[in-house]
């Protein structure tokens, strides 16, 4: 029975897209389930199989999941609340100390915003960043708090 089984779970990676195999899981470890209820010797394959149902179960819930990115959408507005574009628009963070290796954070990055005066920016952790858009003369500042696994959206106004 491993061998069916090792196939099995092979043709649950390979053939089917994230969101279905977690159903698949669910169904497999049913029918395992099931093979063992009908099995003579049920009584020497409780145990191992409470398990192995659990097992599957659980991986069933917690494999999956696909965490979404953790980004800011920076929207540079004009006067009269009309995105700006072309505008450079920077999110820093210098002033902060990790207190444990003492090392300084050195994030900047800037982007150029959209035709909608927006610009979209991806990072891997949360964090709390300055913004600074500026075009021509004209410049705008704010902060935004990024959270993990979230779109965050803010708004600066020239």
């Amino acid at each position: 029975m491993s061998f069916v089984a090792a196939i099995l779970l092979k043709l649950a990676e390979n053939s089917f897209p994230s969101g279905k195999k977690s159903n698949f899981i669910f169904l497999f470890t049913f029918w395992l389930g099931m093979q063992f209820h009908y099995d003579k010797k049920m009584h020497m394959y409780w145990k191992p199989g409470i398990a192995l149902i659990a097992t599957f179960t659980l991986l069933s819930f917690f494999s999956c999941k696909k965490d979404a990115e953790t980004k800011a959408v920076i929207t540079v507005n004009d006067a009269s609340g009309k995105g700006v574009e072309g505008a450079s628009i920077t999110l820093w963070q210098d002033t902060s100390v990790n207190p444990n290796s003492g090392i300084q954070a050195n994030i900047r990055v800037t982007k150029i915003s959209d035709g909608s005066g927006s610009a979209e920016f991806v990072f891997a952790l949360e964090a709390y960043l300055n913004i600074s858009a500026t075009k021509d003369t004209n410049i705008a500042r704010g902060f935004v708090r990024l959270k993990e696994h979230e779109t965050v959206s803010q708004t600066v106004h020239f």
